[in-house]
């Protein structure tokens, strides 16, 4: 089964014998349902993928060669549930029953360091999906990413090659591409204001997309207010500890829209006082480099997924006059960029910060370049606004 692609894939054919050997009409009407009306091919694959991925309860168990020979496609979709071989075969089949060009595929996921033409063994693969291979595009479908939408890859899978199924001795590797780092958005736009004392309150509009949309649902699914509340008030946290998180509404989850979450705060102690100025910081993402900790590592650094992280601030500054605002600060590499930027407005500041990460892994090579490159956005992080009062 090893040496080379030809041998592997003819073993997994062979495990594949005996599944599915007729078309069931449960298979064929639950098809029909689905399609009705569809005349275009992707959209007729769109609806069966989404109906697997929300009706089949992911549930990962394996016995004998369970492992690696997924249940019988009609008995997954009468009973509703199944691990990732099952629901990668019940599109296949559903697929198959539309005419469409689905094929089982087999893939590693990241956690395993080589491909298929690099070593072709049994051990690349820990996964089963489906490729839809379109004229111009090919989808790869994981059912099992539950909050994904179509024509989205896993994250897990990103960057691996596949190995498509398309006969008994016909086959091609396709590899599954890294998404875009501007799909993957974190964007925390927020408006504050002085309050009495040395007090902000603030409203934000917090909207995710793509992977980090994905993150939050998988977290938030089932969970009761008060969870959620006690989580965002950790990940919107502002400015210091004494950060209060007041209210927070989800907008949208729609799966193929952002997420949309608006809130509102209060930072207690923030603004500092001397004489008749004032000083804030209105860079709430100081601690974002922090948790690259590349000073005595010897492998490379992977993230999730590559991703565009920004803050934008609309600081309404009342009666006050703006004494000082921090220069403007950018930088730019293959493996990440930022900009902080300060503007003037009539009677507001707003200040921007966006950094991209663009590489799914830093290698080793990289590190001094990215160390340097931290080391200077920690430099601009701490600057401050002042501001005195209009005489």
């Amino acid at each position: 089964m090893c040496g080379s692609l030809k041998n592997l894939y003819k073993w997994y054919n062979e495990l594949l014998k005996d599944v599915d050997i007729s078309n069931d009409e449960y298979l064929v009407k639950l098809c029909d349902s689905l399609t009705n009306g569809v005349d275009k091919p992707e959209e007729k694959i769109k609806r069966i993928f989404y109906w697997v991925q929300e009706k089949i309860a992911y549930l990962a168990y394996e016995d004998g060669l369970g492992g690696y020979v997924p249940r019988e496609a009609v008995l997954v979709a009468k009973r509703r549930f199944g691990d990732c071989k099952d629901m990668a075969n019940l599109i296949t089949r559903l697929g198959q029953i539309a005419k469409l060009p689905v094929y089982r595929t087999w893939i590693g996921t990241r956690d395993i360091p080589f491909q298929f033409s690099e070593f072709p063994a049994p051990y690349c693969a820990n996964h089963m999906i489906a490729t839809y291979l379109g004229e111009k595009d090919t989808i790869f479908l994981d059912a099992t990413g539950r909050f994904y939408p179509f024509g989205m890859p896993t994250s897990m899978i990103q960057g691996k090659e596949g190995l498509i199924g398309i006969s008994e001795t016909e086959f091609i590797l396709k590899k599954v591409p890294v998404q875009e780092t501007k799909i993957n958005m974190e964007h925390d736009s927020i408006v504050l204001s002085l309050a009495d004392g040395n007090k902000v309150t603030g409203r934000g509009f917090y909207k995710l997309y793509g992977y980090e949309k994905i993150s939050l649902m998988h977290l938030f699914g089932n969970k009761s207010y008060k969870w959620q509340k006690e989580y965002l008030q950790s990940l919107l946290e502002k400015g210091n500890n004494k950060f209060s998180l007041d209210t927070f509404d989800i907008v949208d989850q729609d799966i193929d829209k952002p997420l949309l979450l608006n809130y509102v705060f209060t930072i207690n102690d923030y603004i500092t006082e001397n004489n008749n100025s004032k000083y804030i910081n209105l860079n709430f993402l100081k601690t974002y480099f922090d948790k690259f900790t590349l000073t005595k590592r010897n492998y490379p650094f992977s993230f999730t997924n590559n991703n565009v992280t920004k803050l934008s601030v609309t600081f309404n500054i009342g009666n006050y006059t703006i004494d000082y605002l921090p220069p403007d600060t950018n930088y730019s590499d293959s493996v990440f960029d930022y900009s902080l930027k300060y503007s003037k407005l009539e009677k507001s500041i707003l200040f921007e910060n966006t950094i991209s990460i663009h590489k799914i892994e830093i290698p080793k090579g990289d590190f001094s370049q990215v160390n340097e490159a931290i080391n200077s956005y920690k430099k601009a992080k701490s600057n401050l606004v002042a501001l005195s009062i209009k005489k």
